[in-house]
């Protein structure tokens, strides 16, 4: 009874750093590679951090999806 007390906390922590993770994914990597690649410049590494911060919501979305099931 005792470590299942931990579950609920542990559980809200793990949420919480899972939405932090898919923001930064997003506002940090893929919105900036966005507008990068928007004003015209196209590089291959600009399209790498972007793919690197859609990644990183993805999973951090598909994590956050079956935690909430």
């Amino acid at each position: 009874m005792k470590n299942a007390l931990w579950h609920v906390p542990g559980t809200s922590v793990y949420l919480v750093f899972l939405i932090f993770a898919a923001a930064i994914g997003l506002f940090t990597f893929a919105f900036p590679a966005l507008g990068s690649l928007a004003q015209g410049d196209t590089g291959l590494f600009v399209l790498a951090v972007g793919l690197f911060g859609l990644f990183v919501t993805g999973v951090a979305g598909y994590r956050i999806y079956q935690l909430i099931q």
